[in-house]
Protein backbone atom coordinates (compact mmCIF):
# COMPACT_ATOMS: atom_id res chain seq x y z
CA UNK A 1 0.00 0.00 0.00
CA UNK A 2 1.73 3.28 -1.22
CA UNK A 3 1.93 5.81 1.81
CA UNK A 4 -0.22 8.97 1.42
CA UNK A 5 1.11 12.24 1.66
CA UNK A 6 -0.37 13.14 4.77
CA UNK A 7 1.12 10.64 6.16
CA UNK A 8 4.65 10.97 4.42
CA UNK A 9 4.51 14.57 6.15
CA UNK A 10 3.86 13.33 9.40
CA UNK A 11 6.87 10.79 9.85
CA UNK A 12 8.75 13.89 8.34
CA UNK A 13 7.90 16.48 10.84
CA UNK A 14 8.47 13.60 13.45
CA UNK A 15 11.79 12.59 12.78
CA UNK A 16 12.68 16.68 12.38
CA UNK A 17 11.44 17.60 15.35
CA UNK A 18 12.86 14.44 17.20
CA UNK A 19 16.32 14.36 15.67
CA UNK A 20 16.57 18.10 14.58
CA UNK A 21 17.49 16.84 10.91
CA UNK A 22 15.55 15.43 7.69
CA UNK A 23 15.75 11.74 7.57
CA UNK A 24 17.10 11.64 4.21
CA UNK A 25 15.70 9.31 1.18
CA UNK A 26 17.22 6.19 2.73
CA UNK A 27 15.94 6.66 6.35
CA UNK A 28 12.13 7.67 5.23
CA UNK A 29 12.27 4.54 3.43
CA UNK A 30 12.52 2.70 6.60
CA UNK A 31 10.07 4.96 8.76
CA UNK A 32 7.69 4.31 6.21
CA UNK A 33 8.14 0.61 5.95
CA UNK A 34 7.93 0.88 10.34
CA UNK A 35 4.63 2.73 9.70
CA UNK A 36 2.91 0.58 7.71
CA UNK A 37 4.46 -2.44 9.51
CA UNK A 38 3.32 -0.78 13.05
CA UNK A 39 -0.51 -0.68 11.35
CA UNK A 40 -0.07 2.96 10.71
CA UNK A 41 0.27 3.80 14.27
CA UNK A 42 2.17 7.22 14.94
CA UNK A 43 2.49 6.89 18.15
CA UNK A 44 4.28 3.08 17.69
CA UNK A 45 6.56 4.64 15.26
CA UNK A 46 7.57 7.64 17.56
CA UNK A 47 8.35 4.89 20.18
CA UNK A 48 10.19 2.99 18.06
CA UNK A 49 12.44 5.43 16.84
CA UNK A 50 13.69 6.03 20.49
CA UNK A 51 14.52 2.70 20.55
CA UNK A 52 17.68 3.57 17.93
CA UNK A 53 21.15 4.59 18.52
CA UNK A 54 20.79 7.76 16.60
CA UNK A 55 18.23 8.60 19.45
CA UNK A 56 20.33 7.46 22.27
CA UNK A 57 23.01 9.93 20.99
CA UNK A 58 20.82 12.55 21.40
CA UNK A 59 18.95 11.83 24.20
CA UNK A 60 20.85 9.49 26.66
CA UNK A 61 18.96 7.32 29.25
CA UNK A 62 20.90 8.19 32.04
CA UNK A 63 18.82 12.03 32.03
CA UNK A 64 16.28 12.62 34.33
CA UNK A 65 12.76 13.53 33.29
CA UNK A 66 13.67 17.33 33.76
CA UNK A 67 17.14 17.08 31.78
CA UNK A 68 15.21 15.16 28.69
CA UNK A 69 12.52 17.83 28.85
CA UNK A 70 14.54 20.73 28.92
CA UNK A 71 17.33 19.38 26.15
CA UNK A 72 14.11 18.50 23.72
CA UNK A 73 13.03 22.05 23.66
CA UNK A 74 16.36 23.63 23.30
CA UNK A 75 16.72 21.98 20.32
CA UNK A 76 12.99 22.20 19.39
CA UNK A 77 12.38 26.11 19.79
CA UNK A 78 16.47 27.12 20.06
CA UNK A 79 16.30 30.96 20.99
CA UNK A 80 13.13 32.09 19.28
CA UNK A 81 11.11 31.08 22.30
CA UNK A 82 11.34 33.08 25.61
CA UNK A 83 12.83 31.08 28.54
CA UNK A 84 9.80 31.77 30.16
CA UNK A 85 7.79 29.87 27.52
CA UNK A 86 10.54 27.01 27.42
CA UNK A 87 10.72 26.65 31.45
CA UNK A 88 6.58 26.28 30.84
CA UNK A 89 7.01 23.89 28.43
CA UNK A 90 9.56 21.79 30.12
CA UNK A 91 7.54 21.37 33.04
CA UNK A 92 4.40 20.46 30.92
CA UNK A 93 7.07 17.44 29.56
CA UNK A 94 7.93 16.98 32.61
CA UNK A 95 4.25 16.33 34.25
CA UNK A 96 3.61 14.17 31.35
CA UNK A 97 6.73 11.81 31.67
CA UNK A 98 5.86 11.54 35.72
CA UNK A 99 2.24 10.30 34.71
CA UNK A 100 3.29 7.67 32.56
CA UNK A 101 4.19 8.80 28.97
CA UNK A 102 6.56 8.06 26.98
CA UNK A 103 9.24 9.82 25.66
CA UNK A 104 7.70 8.93 21.76
CA UNK A 105 5.08 10.23 22.76
CA UNK A 106 5.76 13.60 24.38
CA UNK A 107 7.46 14.42 21.47
CA UNK A 108 5.34 13.42 19.38
CA UNK A 109 2.54 15.48 21.13
CA UNK A 110 4.67 18.77 21.32
CA UNK A 111 5.92 18.49 17.34
CA UNK A 112 2.32 18.05 16.56
CA UNK A 113 1.17 20.91 19.05
CA UNK A 114 4.40 23.51 17.64
CA UNK A 115 3.11 22.21 13.97
CA UNK A 116 0.16 23.60 14.44
CA UNK A 117 0.43 27.26 15.82
CA UNK A 118 -0.03 30.44 13.19
CA UNK A 119 2.65 31.56 12.39
CA UNK A 120 2.12 35.02 13.64
CA UNK A 121 0.80 34.27 17.14
CA UNK A 122 2.74 35.72 19.83
CA UNK A 123 5.44 33.69 21.48
CA UNK A 124 5.78 30.58 19.97
CA UNK A 125 5.20 31.75 16.24
CA UNK A 126 8.38 32.38 14.76
CA UNK A 127 9.53 28.88 16.53
CA UNK A 128 6.32 27.31 14.66
CA UNK A 129 7.58 29.16 11.63
CA UNK A 130 11.05 27.80 11.89
CA UNK A 131 9.56 24.19 12.42
CA UNK A 132 7.85 24.47 9.37
CA UNK A 133 10.63 25.16 6.89
CA UNK A 134 12.60 22.60 7.94
CA UNK A 135 9.83 20.33 7.33
CA UNK A 136 9.72 21.73 4.04
CA UNK A 137 13.87 21.66 3.17
CA UNK A 138 13.50 17.85 5.08
CA UNK A 139 10.79 16.77 2.45
CA UNK A 140 12.74 18.42 -0.50
CA UNK A 141 15.87 16.74 0.74
CA UNK A 142 14.53 13.30 1.28
CA UNK A 143 11.96 13.19 -1.43
CA UNK A 144 12.54 15.79 -4.11
CA UNK A 145 16.39 15.29 -4.69
CA UNK A 146 16.80 12.21 -2.92
CA UNK A 147 19.67 12.89 -0.89
CA UNK A 148 20.78 10.70 1.83
CA UNK A 149 23.80 9.98 4.60
CA UNK A 150 23.89 7.40 7.57
CA UNK A 151 25.66 9.81 9.39
CA UNK A 152 23.08 11.76 11.96
CA UNK A 153 25.50 14.61 12.19
CA UNK A 154 25.83 15.57 8.21
CA UNK A 155 21.99 15.25 8.19
CA UNK A 156 21.58 17.49 11.01
CA UNK A 157 24.13 19.98 9.24
CA UNK A 158 21.64 20.08 6.28
CA UNK A 159 19.66 22.28 7.86
CA UNK A 160 21.57 23.69 10.57
CA UNK A 161 20.65 27.48 9.24
CA UNK A 162 17.12 27.33 8.58
CA UNK A 163 15.09 29.63 10.98
CA UNK A 164 11.82 31.22 10.61
CA UNK A 165 13.01 33.15 7.64
CA UNK A 166 12.09 31.73 4.30
CA UNK A 167 15.35 32.49 2.74
CA UNK A 168 17.26 30.36 4.92
CA UNK A 169 15.11 27.90 2.76
CA UNK A 170 16.45 28.39 -0.32
CA UNK A 171 20.47 28.77 1.27
CA UNK A 172 19.71 25.45 2.12
CA UNK A 173 18.79 23.51 -0.71
CA UNK A 174 21.14 25.75 -2.93
CA UNK A 175 24.39 24.46 -0.40
CA UNK A 176 23.09 20.73 -1.08
CA UNK A 177 23.30 21.29 -4.80
CA UNK A 178 25.71 19.60 -6.78
CA UNK A 179 27.85 18.27 -3.78
CA UNK A 180 28.41 14.68 -4.48
CA UNK A 181 25.78 13.32 -2.60
CA UNK A 182 22.86 11.81 -4.79
CA UNK A 183 23.40 8.40 -5.98
CA UNK A 184 19.92 6.50 -7.01
CA UNK A 185 19.96 3.29 -9.32
CA UNK A 186 16.79 1.85 -10.89
CA UNK A 187 16.93 -1.58 -12.75
CA UNK A 188 16.13 -1.72 -16.18
CA UNK A 189 16.31 -3.87 -19.67
CA UNK A 190 17.15 -3.28 -23.21
CA UNK A 191 17.49 -5.61 -25.91
CA UNK A 192 17.75 -8.67 -23.74
CA UNK A 193 20.11 -7.13 -21.19
CA UNK A 194 20.07 -6.15 -17.61
CA UNK A 195 20.45 -2.28 -17.15
CA UNK A 196 21.77 -0.33 -14.23
CA UNK A 197 20.37 3.29 -14.64
CA UNK A 198 22.13 5.91 -12.52
CA UNK A 199 21.50 9.57 -11.62
CA UNK A 200 23.27 11.52 -8.91
CA UNK A 201 26.05 13.82 -8.58
CA UNK A 202 28.24 11.15 -6.46
CA UNK A 203 31.39 9.77 -8.13
CA UNK A 204 31.23 5.32 -8.68
CA UNK A 205 33.08 2.60 -9.56
CA UNK A 206 31.58 -0.11 -11.32
CA UNK A 207 32.97 -3.45 -11.25
CA UNK A 208 31.13 -6.12 -13.90
CA UNK A 209 33.39 -8.60 -12.89
CA UNK A 210 31.05 -10.19 -10.18
CA UNK A 211 27.32 -11.22 -10.69
CA UNK A 212 26.09 -8.65 -7.80
CA UNK A 213 27.06 -5.60 -5.88
CA UNK A 214 28.98 -4.14 -8.90
CA UNK A 215 28.68 -0.72 -7.90
CA UNK A 216 32.14 -1.03 -5.56
CA UNK A 217 32.61 2.32 -4.58
CA UNK A 218 30.73 5.69 -4.04
CA UNK A 219 32.67 9.06 -2.87
CA UNK A 220 30.01 9.05 -0.10
CA UNK A 221 31.34 12.28 1.17
CA UNK A 222 31.41 14.33 -1.76
CA UNK A 223 35.19 15.33 -1.55
CA UNK A 224 36.16 13.37 -4.77
CA UNK A 225 37.80 10.54 -3.99
CA UNK A 226 36.20 7.59 -3.58
CA UNK A 227 38.75 6.30 -0.43
CA UNK A 228 39.99 3.02 0.60
CA UNK A 229 38.36 2.91 3.99
CA UNK A 230 36.27 0.08 4.04
CA UNK A 231 33.25 2.26 3.75
CA UNK A 232 33.96 4.24 0.44
CA UNK A 233 35.09 1.02 -0.97
CA UNK A 234 33.26 -1.73 0.70
CA UNK A 235 29.62 -2.39 -0.75
CA UNK A 236 28.74 1.43 -0.54
CA UNK A 237 24.88 0.74 -1.44
CA UNK A 238 22.20 -1.69 -1.00
CA UNK A 239 20.51 -0.97 -4.37
CA UNK A 240 22.36 -2.97 -6.23
CA UNK A 241 21.76 -5.73 -3.39
CA UNK A 242 20.76 -9.21 -5.63
CA UNK A 243 20.76 -7.54 -9.10
CA UNK A 244 23.13 -8.06 -11.59
CA UNK A 245 23.54 -5.93 -14.57
CA UNK A 246 25.73 -5.86 -18.37
CA UNK A 247 25.21 -2.01 -18.91
CA UNK A 248 25.40 1.41 -17.24
CA UNK A 249 22.89 3.85 -18.48
CA UNK A 250 24.24 7.29 -17.35
CA UNK A 251 22.51 8.90 -19.90
CA UNK A 252 21.19 12.37 -20.02
CA UNK A 253 17.48 12.40 -19.67
CA UNK A 254 16.55 16.25 -19.18
CA UNK A 255 19.18 17.74 -21.98
CA UNK A 256 17.36 21.35 -20.55
CA UNK A 257 18.18 21.46 -17.17
CA UNK A 258 21.90 19.41 -17.22
CA UNK A 259 22.11 19.88 -13.44
CA UNK A 260 18.71 17.74 -12.44
CA UNK A 261 20.48 14.84 -10.58
CA UNK A 262 16.95 13.28 -10.52
CA UNK A 263 16.87 13.01 -14.46
CA UNK A 264 21.15 13.22 -15.15
CA UNK A 265 23.90 11.79 -13.74
CA UNK A 266 26.77 13.98 -12.91
CA UNK A 267 29.14 12.29 -11.37
CA UNK A 268 32.49 10.19 -12.79
CA UNK A 269 32.26 6.73 -13.24
CA UNK A 270 35.33 4.63 -13.21
CA UNK A 271 34.46 0.90 -14.74
CA UNK A 272 36.23 -2.48 -15.01
CA UNK A 273 35.33 -6.12 -16.41
CA UNK A 274 33.09 -6.82 -19.10
CA UNK A 275 29.77 -4.47 -19.88
CA UNK A 276 29.33 -1.15 -21.55
CA UNK A 277 28.15 2.32 -20.28
CA UNK A 278 26.30 4.62 -21.97
CA UNK A 279 26.98 7.99 -20.98
CA UNK A 280 26.08 10.06 -23.96
CA UNK A 281 22.88 12.58 -24.19
CA UNK A 282 19.29 10.98 -24.93
CA UNK A 283 18.25 12.52 -28.44
CA UNK A 284 14.79 14.07 -27.29
CA UNK A 285 13.11 11.83 -30.44
CA UNK A 286 14.61 8.97 -29.20
CA UNK A 287 13.41 6.87 -26.39
CA UNK A 288 16.22 5.99 -24.30
CA UNK A 289 15.47 1.56 -24.69
CA UNK A 290 16.12 2.25 -28.23
CA UNK A 291 19.56 4.22 -28.09
CA UNK A 292 20.58 1.60 -25.59
CA UNK A 293 19.07 -1.12 -28.01
CA UNK A 294 21.25 0.16 -30.68
CA UNK A 295 24.20 0.95 -28.28
CA UNK A 296 24.63 -3.04 -27.09
CA UNK A 297 24.15 -3.85 -31.26
CA UNK A 298 26.96 -2.09 -31.61
CA UNK A 299 29.37 -3.13 -29.06
CA UNK A 300 28.58 -6.98 -29.45
CA UNK A 301 29.09 -6.22 -33.35
CA UNK A 302 32.51 -4.23 -32.44
CA UNK A 303 33.01 -7.23 -29.93
CA UNK A 304 32.52 -10.08 -31.96
CA UNK A 305 33.84 -8.29 -35.35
Amino acid sequence: MAITAEARNDIITLVVGMFDAPPGAHYLSEFVNAYEGLGQDMTALANTLTTTGAYRSLYSNVLTNEEFATQFIDRLVGGLVSQNDKSWAVDWIVGQLNAGSTQGEVILAAVAELDAIPHDYPGWGRAAHALDNQVEFATWFSVEAQLSSESLAELQATMAGITDVEATVDAAKAAQAGNGTAFNLVAAAAAGADVMRITGDQDARIDFTGSTNQVKGLDLDGDGIIELNGVENNNPTALDDTMSFEIVDAASRDLLNQSNRNQNFLGDISSTGTGFVVTASTPTATSSSAVLASTVRRAASATTS
